[in-house]
């Protein structure tokens, strides 16, 4: 071996039991020809056995197994060489008892794990195995040989031991379990399998298809097995077998490698389209854009494409949103299963990002009605990551064991593998595979591998050392890696073409068909064992040169795809950390802990623009815990942190860490972030006077750095508090600029939902005819753009302003698509807001009440399940009016009550004015009108701000009582400022209830008393 590496190894040491006493009967020369026989007995049975005498230190001989050579079965050797070194010394105790009238004895440790092994022909191991093989051989008793856990269970089904016991060995913190050897087994034992045939598990998948074919129902069957039990295979069978009968698409999540977290649904979208890695964007774009439209109608297939459409390389523009994307998915899956059934194979899912977890888990939730069977393949740890999927009625769970004795013989045969070795086999097919190639390859292969990791190991160390060097050098880049990728990490002497060439005879890697770096050839390890295996045997300071090559590789592709940001983010991690392994008590070099935390950084922002929030937060913590020793870098780390806790949905913890942070803010850039968290966290805590104050620091800081993300938000955040004092021209302020920075950005549809906004702010002031120009334009935007969620705030300011128009079936209709559109995003909060705003009240003018009633129990449903306060007043507002229509007066004075609170609300002019003038009318149809005046004087003493709208329905609402009261010259009074505008903007309700009123006015006689409020009236301020 020429090259130092990481091995899997077997170590042995073996001392004399009271060498010092010998010394006293024998001569120093009769000694010393003791030793040298002894010596020479030893070493001849380690070489015997396959193991290197690394050194003898006094007595001792430390011996190595896997050291200069790998074999499959090094531990097995290790033990019986220790048995065969008992009975070497027996022979030569033959010799000595005779003449010198006394014998020796011996006692023997045994270790297997890992070792750093140094290169050349005196290959010496270092590691925490040597000392444990060292401590092992001090407990002992004489004559004894003492194995630890790791080699008792490599070497169970060839050697027998005594029950375990615990010995104290120095040095370690616990007591250590050892497995005294007492020999080799009379023959080979076996663990008793369970007899689970592969037929049992095709029969679970197949009816799990033909269980959606008969429901039109999605359904899902969770595969689970350890590595190499035959997964995979599973997969090509039932894919083969489910040819005529469904459609089959297979994806897998890679290890490592470019961290896309759309990356496995991306693939699936492609096979159904026939878009190729290698496509530029303009021809994936155009598959993309002529495949949808034959599936799926105009609209839909627009909004379906600019989704789908970053994800499969056909557009740069980043993910919408995580809802958003579920939603185009679900739509896809859908249409697919639609022209047949379809199965979507899902292989490698225990190394799957949290994000794809998530999504999957959410497209389980949402697809309909489709015969669609979705196959979820993993190790048994990914039970725990997909619990609630395994909950669902709809998922069937399988569970894959060892091959049967009479399975594991049939497979060997087909193998030429011997039928004894296919007995022992524990019954992973894997492992008969692997052995089989080693049989192939030449001789040495003997023995009985007894473990899954060695037995590849010791394949790969049968390579020629360039070959070998190439297989770690893939293995850093990934299960899948490139030609060109590797080349930039490895020494120019090595050729890739020929390397390749060579491991794709033996079986280590497969070529794929296309590859997604055009010009760069691309391959796959034909197991991920193999990859695993070869990437732990490089030594961790070649790990670490390698990983920052690769990502140097990497960054250079990210220029045109920022997808690889987390690719580039990946390496330098595993870089940082290779070198802190090494130097433990070391600084790391300041230069690279500030190029990782960087990188770290800005893969989180692409992971945060591109809606991939949970890998966001995973990302910013993780800089965080690379930045411990630089000060002002951990501070923005922290204030990252922050962010992402905000957006994950998880205010409290984002404030705790952002005060933190505001206190020590070192940077202008840490300041942004932080102000931004608290006041997302002050708007949680409906604190408007906090929103502004934070929102004010993280704008104007925002916009020096060129932060356009943080700017975004904090305006968005501003709006939000300005609308609920309606005080809508700053409102649309806020939302003009971020019109502004989204249209510099290219992004339609943040626009388009700005727009909206403006749309809906230009409404509440009265300015009708802008208002709908902007709602149009927003529409169109939006549509433009793809975005679900910019297409529901279009329609959602289209159902406004309609309402205002006074056509209210065209609201309705608006209101309606709203909220489908929003329940397809399964965003909870802006359906209740749908429920509330948008739909409700057009139908409550149009007399449909029981329809809007419905609406707003489906409303309040959704909201108390995620305490959606912001909606509470309108939705008990909408029910008490519907309750008084109905007579039911005590019922709708118990809804209004419980939010009459002053402290209820952010919304101040809401609930001082809209709440209030609906409990006035309640009083009046309660038949105390002193109570409904007092009240209604109390509405208009209270500002309405810049909701000319709002104000407006207040003094009609007001008139209108005075009317009812036969008190017109009051009404007439009331009635100028609506009567000043309301005729020339546009709002047809408004217009519609004036004229109603003036109807009124000019038909009631004057009253007897001919008694005015006007000078009472005058004196109330009316906003």
């Amino acid at each position: 071996m020429k090259r130092a590496e990481r091995r899997p190894i077997t170590a042995l040491f073996c001392d004399l039991v009271g060498s010092t006493s010998i010394g006293e009967h024998l001569d120093a020369e009769a000694l010393q020809n003791v030793q040298t026989a002894y010596f020479g007995r030893m070493r001849s049975v380690v070489e015997h056995h396959g193991g290197t005498v690394e050194k003898f230190i006094g007595d001792a001989v430390v011996a190595v197994f896997g050291a200069a050579r790998l074999h499959e079965d090094d531990a097995e050797r290790a033990a019986r060489c220790a048995l065969g070194m008992r009975e070497a010394l027996a022979g030569l105790n033959d010799s000595l008892r005779p003449r010198f009238g006394f014998e020796l004895a011996l006692r023997i440790g045994m270790a297997s794990g890992e070792a750093f092994v140094s290169g050349g022909p005196d290959a010496l191991a270092t590691g925490d195995v040597m000392n444990t093989a060292a401590r092992l051989e001090q407990a002992a008793e004489e004559g004894e040989i003492l194995a630890e856990r790791t080699t008792m269970l490599l070497t169970r089904a060839a050697v027998e031991f005594a029950p375990p016991r615990r010995v104290q060995a120095k040095g370690k913190a616990e007591p250590v379990e050892v497995w005294p050897v007492t020999g080799i087994a009379a023959r080979a034992r076996r663990r008793r399998l369970n007899l689970v045939g592969r037929e049992r598990e095709l029969e679970q998948l197949a009816a799990a298809l033909e269980s959606a074919i008969r429901r039109r129902e999605a359904r899902v069957a969770v595969v689970l097995g350890e590595p190499g039990i035959g997964k995979s295979r599973l997969a090509d069978e039932f894919s083969a077998r489910t040819l005529g009968r469904a459609l089959v698409y297979r994806t897998s999540c890679p290890a490592y490698g470019e961290a896309a977290a759309w990356g496995p649904l991306a693939e699936v979208v492609r096979q159904e389209i026939g878009i190729a890695e290698t496509d530029p964007p303009d021809v994936a774009y155009e598959k993309l854009h002529v495949h949808l439209r034959l599936r799926h109608a105009e609209e839909e297939a627009s909004l379906i494409e600019a989704q789908l459409g970053p994800v499969v390389g056909a557009t740069r523009a980043p993910v919408s949103s995580g809802p958003e994307l579920v939603w185009a998915l679900r739509c896809f899956l859908e249409g697919l299963a639609a022209r047949g059934p379809a199965v979507v194979v899902f292989d490698d899912l225990h190394w799957a990002s949290g994000t794809l977890i998530e999504t999957l888990q959410e497209l389980v939730d949402a697809i309909g009605a489709a015969p669609l069977v979705l196959v979820f393949q993993g190790r048994p740890e990914l039970a725990e990551r997909i619990a609630r999927v395994l909950a669902d009625s709809r998922t069937t769970t399988i569970a894959v064991k060892a091959l049967s004795p009479g399975e594991a013989r049939e497979l060997a045969a087909t193998l030429a593998v011997d039928e004894a070795l296919a007995e022992r086999a524990e019954g992973n097919p894997l492992f008969l595979e692997e052995l089989a190639a080693m049989v192939a390859e030449g001789p040495g292969t003997s023995g009985i591998p007894r473990s899954l990791r060695t037995l590849i190991a010791a394949r790969l160390d049968q390579l020629p050392a360039e070959s070998k060097a190439l297989s770690q050098a893939a293995a850093l880049i990934g299960d899948v890696f490139w030609e060109e990728a590797v080349a930039a990490l490895i020494d120019g002497t090595v050729t890739t073409a020929s390397g390749f060439a060579l491991l794709e005879t033996r079986g280590v890697i497969d070529e794929e068909v296309t590859s997604s770096f055009p010009g760069s050839r691309q391959f796959r390890f034909h197991h991920a064992l193999i990859r695993e295996v070869a990437y732990e045997s490089l030594p961790k300071r070649d790990r670490a040169l390698m990983h920052r090559a690769a990502a140097e590789w990497f960054e250079q592709q990210a220029e045109e795809r920022q997808s690889l940001l987390a690719s580039v983010a990946h390496h330098l991690d595993r870089a940082l950390s290779a070198v802190s392994d090494l130097a433990p008590f070391e600084e790391p070099d300041p230069r690279l802990v500030e190029v990782a935390t960087r990188a770290q950084l800005r893969a989180a922002d692409w992971a945060e623009a591109n809606a991939v929030s949970s890998e966001a937060l995973r990302l910013a913590e993780r800089a965080l815990e690379l930045s411990a020793s630089r000060a002002s870098l951990h501070e923005l780390s922290r204030a990252r942190v922050a962010v992402a806790l905000l957006v994950a949905g998880r205010g409290e913890e984002a404030a705790a860490v952002a005060h933190q942070v505001v206190v020590a803010a070192s940077s202008p850039e840490t300041l942004a972030y932080a102000s931004l968290a608290l006041a997302g966290a002050a708007r949680d805590e409906k604190d408007i006077d906090a929103i502004r104050t934070h929102t004010g620091h993280a704008i104007e800081v925002a916009r020096l750095l060129g932060l356009r993300l943080v700017e975004v938000r904090a305006l968005r955040m501003l709006g939000w508090a300005e609308i609920g004092e309606a005080k809508h021209l700053e409102a649309e302020a806020c939302e003009g600029r971020i019109v502004e920075i989204a249209s510099e950005l290219g992004d339609k549809g943040t626009a388009a939902g700005a727009l909206a906004v403006q749309g809906i702010n230009a409404m509440w002031r009265g300015e009708i005819r802008l208002a709908e120009e902007r709602a149009l334009e927003a529409m169109n935007l939006a549509r433009e753009s793809g975005s679900v969620r910019a297409l529901a705030r279009a329609l959602s300011a289209l159902a406004h302003l309609r309402r205002e128009q006074g056509r209210m079936e065209e609201a309705v209709e608006y209101g309606r698509e709203r909220l489908r559109r929003e329940l397809e995003l399964s965003d909870k909060f802006t359906a209740v807001g749908a429920c509330a705003l948008t739909l409700a009240p057009p139908l409550i003018e149009l007399g449909r009440l029981d329809e809007a009633w419905e609406v707003l129990e489906q409303g309040l449903a959704i909201s108390s399940g995620i305490g959606a306060w912001w909606f509470e007043e309108p939705l008990r507002h909408g029910r008490a009016t519907i309750l008084s229509s109905w007579g039911r007066l005590d019922e709708a004075e118990a809804e209004l009550s419980s939010v009459i609170d002053e402290g209820s609300s952010a919304r101040r002019y809401l609930e001082s004015r809209a709440i209030l003038s609906a409990l006035a009318k309640l009083r009046a149809a309660q038949g105390r009108p002193a109570e409904a005046e007092q009240i209604w004087r109390e509405v208009l003493s209270r500002p309405s701000g810049q909701a000319r709208v709002e104000e407006a329905d207040v003094e009609l609402g007001f008139a209108e009582f005075l009317v009812e009261r036969g008190r017109t010259d009051d009404a007439v009074y009331v009635l100028e400022g609506p009567r000043s505008w309301v005729p020339q903007s546009g709002a047809g309700r408004l217009e519609l209830k004036l004229a109603q009123l003036d109807g009124s006015i000019a038909a009631e006689a004057p009253r007897p008393d001919n008694r005015s409020m006007g000078d009472e009236i005058r004196d109330v301020p009316l906003g």
